[in-house]
């Protein structure tokens, strides 16, 4: 319920519980127990594996400097804002829409919280200025959280958690989740893979994982990602890398045409200076 004083501004809000029922049987409706939940903590594991089809922010090459930002966010038992956000490691000349990871994040925090949600946000690495925001997703933690919840009251508290966001994308594991930016609603900037795990912070304290690819590396294993690497044995190769295989070729045409037109020139002098001296 939203509070407010002489004014179209809320002043905050409160959060009630109303029941109502029949005078004659009241006495026999036993209350609802409102007593708070125990605090539960838990360790939610996103795994962002690959990206494709993402949109290119350097138009010249054609390329991406790509991380992904995952932040958890919801209102704890104090009402307070509750935010953690970890950024993958960057996939350095990500070109061809795509990006490769296998990045493990881990975000600790406690049950019961309100609102729970997690948003996924693209990023273009830049160093001279503020990261370029490609497209972003959010959704609702609520039924990871309901489900280990109700294995908790059950005692079953160990178990995992697995779920996708989106069932029918389900694939061993894993979803692929489409970003989209506020500027261009509907329109599709990329898509991410990921899957989530949750789980008591017991669990997770007797069944440790080490964030990125550190060790213990287990459930899953994450092996080194599959990215562009550059070489001093193949310097075609490294400058199509740094700057796109577009522009290589754009620049490998100017510079035979370069190279002919000088040709052209050095085999005029050579004819003018035969034919004058």
């Amino acid at each position: 319920i939203n509070l407010y004083n002489k004014g179209a501004q809320p002043q905050g809000q409160l959060e009630v519980w109303i029941e109502m029922h029949q005078y004659d049987i009241i006495r026999q409706i036993p209350p609802e127990d409102i007593t708070p939940p125990p605090p539960v903590p838990v360790e939610l594991r996103v795994v962002v594996y690959d990206a494709r089809d993402v949109i290119a922010k350097d138009v010249l090459t054609n390329q991406n400097d790509l991380y992904f930002r995952c932040t958890v966010q919801g209102i704890d038992q104090k009402g307070v804002v509750f935010q953690n956000a970890q950024d993958t490691d960057v996939h350095w000349l990500a070109s061809g829409g795509r990006g490769s990871f296998n990045y493990r994040l881990l975000h600790n925090f406690t049950l019961p919280l309100r609102n729970p949600r997690i948003k996924i946000q693209a990023y273009d690495k830049d160093i001279t200025a503020k990261d370029d925001s490609i497209g972003e997703t959010v959704f609702s933690l609520k039924p990871m959280i309901k489900a280990l919840l109700a294995q908790i009251k059950k005692g079953e508290a160990a178990t995992a958690v697995v779920i996708e966001p989106k069932p029918t994308a389900f694939n061993m594991g894993r979803v692929w989740l489409d970003v989209y930016h506020p500027a261009k609603p509907g329109v599709s900037q990329g898509q991410v893979s990921i899957m989530l795990t949750l789980l008591t912070q017991e669990k997770a304290d007797r069944a440790p994982v080490g964030e990125g690819r550190q060790e213990p590396n287990r459930e899953p294993k994450l092996y080194e990602p599959d990215r562009e690497k550059l070489s001093l044995t193949d310097p075609i190769g490294s400058l199509a890398t740094i700057i796109g295989p577009q522009r290589l070729r754009e620049v490998m045409f100017l510079a035979c045409c370069f190279c002919c037109l000088a040709v052209a020139v050095m085999a005029a002098g050579g004819l003018l200076n035969d034919f004058f001296f």
